[in-house]
């Protein structure tokens, strides 16, 4: 497979940290976020996992620290999902090789 298990454990853990963060950041001035804090890390959880399957950031923060935190995440996903593309093929193309060989 092109990433080890311990590679995808620290692509969920980062994910899971980056909920966190937009959730502190966030709660009580984004709109999307002003309920109460457990509905503000579920949304922020929901915001962030959506962002990484569409390849593109799906929330727009309103504070400073959230728009930091944004682009962090938004270079996360790119070297992620890019990182994940190249491996990919390298893993099919070794393949192909292997077989006409």
């Amino acid at each position: 497979l092109p990433f080890s298990p311990l590679l995808w454990a620290v692509i969920c853990g980062s994910l899971t940290l980056a909920t966190l963060f937009l959730a502190t950041f966030e709660h009580g001035k984004h709109e999307h976020f002003q309920t109460t804090p457990m509905s503000s890390i579920l949304m922020s959880f929901y915001e962030v996992w959506v962002s990484t399957m569409a390849s593109g950031l799906s929330v727009r923060p309103s504070t400073i620290s959230g728009r930091i935190m944004a682009v962090g995440i938004s270079f996360f996903i790119l070297i992620t999902i890019s990182s994940f593309t190249a491996s990919t093929a390298y893993f099919l193309l070794s393949k192909e090789e292997a077989r006409t060989e």
